[in-house]
């Protein structure tokens, strides 16, 4: 007994087949694709006033600051992608997101290694705003071009992404704490370049997988000659073998 194909929609709205080898290869990208994404959505805003006390030396006032500063950014990014998305295509703001996430990082790790704190307030404000849309618009994403997120499927992505939430603050902290606080930067950077790597993947896959759309041919009612001759007399048309009969 053969398994049924899952199946995904075409943009006219018919079904298409997506085989199995790329609807597996999608769900682990996907999969991982969070998991990338949420070693740094917790953990920025969980040491962010640590690394600020410790290697900038700032107080633990001015530390919260910041934090509060990151937050209030997430918030007003994440209402206002509410209405930006009636704008622009969900890829579209994913790409500008998370290519936005590796800038703003790179930004912290330069100013923090050249001490420039006037940077450090305004590159966690730019994550803030990066950041916030990322995780519902990827579900608004792969449901229109890679496949039917189902129970299942978001089951799988939440457990990846909460297992994204666990391990990264553990190696951070041992980082952080036995190496050096720059530990924390150079994370933040290398995920989110891992994240951005993955979804470059994800785009190729959701292009291989995007067939041609198909075309519908509306049926063609023929009328034949004798039909159409009447029909411009003016005439009731009358079958041959009926006016015969007659």
């Amino acid at each position: 007994m053969k398994r049924n194909q899952p199946k995904k929609k075409d943009e006219d709205g018919l079904p298409r087949d997506l085989p199995w080898k790329y609807h597996i290869l999608t769900i682990v990208l996907l999969n991982l694709f969070y998991v990338a994404y949420s070693l740094v959505d917790n953990t920025f805003a969980a040491y962010l006033m640590t690394f600020v006390v410790i290697h900038l030396k700032w107080t633990k006032a001015r530390g919260t600051q910041i934090t509060s500063v990151y937050w209030a950014a997430f918030a007003v990014s994440r209402f206002s992608g509410i209405f930006i998305i009636r704008c622009l295509r969900p890829v579209v703001m994913l790409f500008i997101c998370i290519a936005g996430l590796t800038i703003s990082f790179t930004g912290i790790l330069l100013c923090s290694h050249f001490q420039i704190h006037v940077g450090i307030w305004i590159w966690s404000v730019l994550v803030g705003l990066s950041m916030s849309i990322v995780f519902p618009n990827g579900f608004t994403w792969a449901q229109e071009n890679l496949l039917n997120i189902t129970g299942k499927v978001t089951s799988l992505i939440l457990v990846a992404a909460s297992a994204g939430t666990v391990i990264n603050p553990v190696i951070m902290g041992y980082l952080m704490e036995e190496l050096s606080p720059m530990w924390y930067c150079y994370l933040l950077v290398g995920d989110s370049i891992l994240c951005l790597a993955i979804f470059v993947v994800l785009l190729f896959v959701a292009k291989c997988v995007s067939g041609p759309k198909r075309i519908v041919a509306s049926p063609k009612l023929e009328v034949a000659p004798q039909q159409a001759e009447s029909v411009n007399n003016g005439t009731p048309f009358m079958p041959n073998d009926i006016s015969t009969k007659l």
